[in-house]
């Protein structure tokens, strides 16, 4: 059987583990967020299409009923349209896009940590949690 040089495995490995970490940064953020614009918290959607609309409805600069949820006793969240002003969704999508840059940032600290490692196993080492 022929096998695989080490330097080429690394490499593999590499582009696996960075394809992964980009995995879990992208289902981190589509995952939601929370904001206290209303004044307690709130889960927001982040799924791409929740964050173009929630771009749009601050580009419309106009109060607005927009889309959260709270949880309720069960842990379940109850979603909901509720009114916010424009300043509450500005700051709504200020948290977003602080938990956004967070998560991005996590993600390109880890994927240099990958360039970096100089084996598999050290490679390996390297996880999201």
């Amino acid at each position: 059987m022929i096998g695989i040089d080490s330097s080429k495995l690394l490499e593999i490995k590499k582009v696996t583990k960075i394809e992964e970490i980009n995995n879990k940064c992208k289902q981190e953020i589509e995952a939601g967020f929370v904001s206290s614009a209303l004044g307690s918290e709130h889960i927001y959607q982040s799924e791409p299409v929740d964050q173009i609309n929630l771009i749009s409805v601050v580009l419309a600069g106009q109060d607005s009923p927009f889309k959260c949820g709270i949880k309720d006793d069960g842990g379940n969240i109850v979603w909901s349209y509720k009114q916010h002003t424009i300043d509450q969704l500005k700051q709504v999508l200020a948290d977003g896009k602080a938990y956004k840059l967070a998560l991005l940032e996590k993600a390109n600290k880890l994927k240099e940590q990958v360039k970096n490692a100089k084996t598999v196993d050290e490679t390996n080492k390297i996880n999201w949690d």
